[in-house]
């Protein structure tokens, strides 16, 4: 039938013979695009009740909750593999759950059917309740890049709504509300045609598309074009798209907003985290902490004053976390960034957790295991958002590729590659750059391996789920500064596994390289390319069975100065806000970083291979 572009075939995940229909679907047709499965669950149908007028559950709905099943949750991902989309329909008390459920799924595109099944009844007082539970769930969702929605069913939200010139009013606020959460980019009029299609009440396809194009026709036309075909083409792949392109969510007009301060006023926080979260309208900047009223750095000698700072961030400056932990303005703030000098990582992230704040720390954790060991066990025990900042793993690649392999698709893994080589001498060649190439504390050496190799090993963990036991590591150093500039390790990891890591910090050129391999007993994963040219690579999945993929671009790092920040930064805004949100560098990963690139140091000046350091 040449008239369907796309098909939504119906699966149900929580059955044993999931896969098997997945694959008699894509068989039977190449323009399967994703599935459905009805979830919405409103106790159990009693005999004659029906799902529109009496309770909110439909016939097919066998489970209370489907995100708790087991057998749902573990064949959920092979979506991921057959590259399909899931259509999710629940009711509004079940969107946060769903939020929480999709959010470990980035990989998987999902388009939420008909505005989350609002049930409205047009009286304002009654209906309070249920907008409330609805918008919770609705901003569950939108904080979610890869979630989308279908502004459709609106019958059933409202019945009667065509003909009722108050009804189309309540129903015209909601999907503008709608809009408004998700952006034009990430919503799709439809218009669940047979079903609400009823000539004698007005609703005729022609009456509900000149409603909905007079609804939005003061949007700008690309919007328009979005509604009404543009983000349903992208989201079903209709032109032949390998993968879906998800657009940002538009900043939200609530007055909410995340309460954070930035401890550390150096190059990085000047040039990336102070304007990146003074743009963002979600995040309030409460304090800056900052022991030098005129910082100085090598890299950039036109830092701003403290004095400066306060006049264009509008914060509060103080000299110390103690002085700001003593001051009134400590119980008002959410979270804290912390891109201080390494050696105070452990100290400044003790005390934010026993404040009860979230926080954002940029790599490495420490440079000392026994402090590393203590801050994952304190993260664990405060239960409060902690990443680092390897902004790589929160790239949309990444996670694929983390997908990919918690999904099995790559088997057991059992040998990586991996190698960054960056254009770095000015950086670690430099005697004057005392904190990326001195030793502090108890670092046994200092240079590429803290400053560069920490992304690299965060990506591994984070992606494999490896563990490492044990380090061989040969270096060389700058004559100049002393530091490590070339290094190659041999990592052996608790299930056998075998990592092999080369790093050097003299490419010539401005772009980074990096070449990662994860080889597994199914297939492998492969992720290389130049960072500063998203079209040198690509990420790739190869099986034995010729089950491959293939995302196409190569993103690492997120170095942009523009914008609300990388996604790393995004996700910690969520977190302090209490919104879903993906971490993808908890205190796990940066644990497992520090220990190896800490043997690592320690192997190269013994000669010998050196266990990572245990814990307590």
């Amino acid at each position: 039938c040449p008239q369907v572009a796309g098909i939504v075939a119906a699966a149900d995940p929580s059955t044993a013979e999931f896969e098997t229909v997945l694959q008699r679907c894509l068989c039977a047709s190449p323009r399967v695009k994703g599935i459905r499965w009805i979830l919405n669950w409103d106790g159990e149908l009693q005999p004659g009740e029906t799902p529109t007028v009496h309770r909110a559950t439909w016939p097919r709905t066998t489970k209370a909750n489907y995100f708790s099943d087991p057998t749902f949750a573990a064949h959920y991902p092979l979506l991921a593999r057959y590259n399909l989309s899931f259509d999710l329909q629940c009711n509004p008390a079940q969107l946060t759950a769903a939020a929480a459920f999709v959010a470990q799924h980035p990989a998987i595109p999902v388009v939420l059917d008909h505005i989350g099944s609002l049930k409205l009844t047009g009286d304002c007082a009654c209906d309070a309740e249920a907008l409330q539970v609805w918008r919770t769930g609705m901003a569950a969702l939108a904080a979610l890049p890869h979630t989308y929605v279908k502004l459709s069913m609106l019958s059933y939200s409202l019945p009667g709504w065509v003909q009722d010139k108050g009804k189309q009013q309540v129903m015209r606020d909601v999907v503008m509300e709608v809009i408004g959460l998700f952006g034009a980019g990430r919503c799709m009029f439809a218009s669940n045609f047979p079903v609400d299609r009823d000539p004698a009440s007005g609703a005729t396809a022609h009456a509900l598309y000149s409603l909905y194009r007079s609804w939005v026709a003061h949007l700008p036309e690309a919007d328009q074009r979005d509604l009404f075909s543009g983000t349903a083409s992208r989201f079903y792949r209709l032109n032949g798209e390998a993968t879906v392109t998800h657009p940002e969510r538009p900043p939200q007009a609530s007055g909410t907003a995340a309460r954070i301060v930035v401890c550390g006023a150096g190059w990085w926080s000047q040039g990336w985290h102070l304007p990146q979260l003074h743009r963002n309208p979600q995040v309030q900047l409460v304090a800056i902490v900052e022991p030098a009223p005129a910082p100085r750095s090598t890299i950039n000698p036109d830092l701003k004053t403290t004095a400066e700072l306060k006049a264009v961030y509008g914060a509060e400056i103080f000299r110390s976390i103690d002085e700001l932990l003593a001051s009134p303005l400590a119980m008002e703030v959410d979270g804290i960034l912390v891109a201080s000098v390494h050696a105070s990582h452990y100290d400044i992230g003790m005390k934010a957790l026993q404040r009860g704040w979230h926080i954002l720390m940029e790599k490495p954790m420490t440079t000392d295991p026994a402090e590393a060991w203590a801050l994952a066990k304190a993260v664990e025990a405060h239960k409060k958002v902690f990443m680092v900042n390897n902004s790589a793993n929160f790239r949309a690649h990444s996670r694929q590729a983390h997908e990919w392999v918690k999904a099995g698709f790559v088997g057991t893994v059992r040998f990586v590659q991996c190698a960054m080589m960056s254009p770095l001498s000015w950086l670690f060649e430099d005697p004057a750059n005392v904190g990326w190439v001195r030793p502090t504390g108890n670092m046994v050496g200092n240079g590429f391996a803290w400053g560069q190799a920490s992304h690299t090993f965060a990506w591994v963990y984070f992606v494999t789920g490896l563990t490492p036991e044990s380090v061989f590591c040969h270096m060389s150093y700058s004559r100049e500064s002393g530091a490590d500039i070339f290094n190659s390790a041999t990592i052996h990891c608790s299930n056998g596994a075998i990592i092999s890591m080369q790093g050097v910090a003299t490419l010539p050129g401005t772009g980074k390289k990096i070449d990662n391999k994860v080889f597994g007993t199914d297939g492998c994963i492969t992720y290389s390319g130049t960072d500063t040219d998203p079209d040198s690579g690509a990420l790739i999945l190869e099986r034995h069975d010729g089950q491959d993929q293939r995302r196409p671009q190569f993103y690492f790092e997120s170095l942009d100065t523009d914008g609300l920040g990388p996604e790393s930064l995004q996700a910690f805004v969520a977190g302090c806000l209490g919104r879903p949100y993906f971490n993808a560098a908890d205190a796990n990963v940066a644990l497992k970083a520090v220990l190896t690139i800490d043997a690592m140091y320690r192997s190269a000046k013994s000669g010998c291979v050196e266990e990572v350091a245990p814990g307590p």
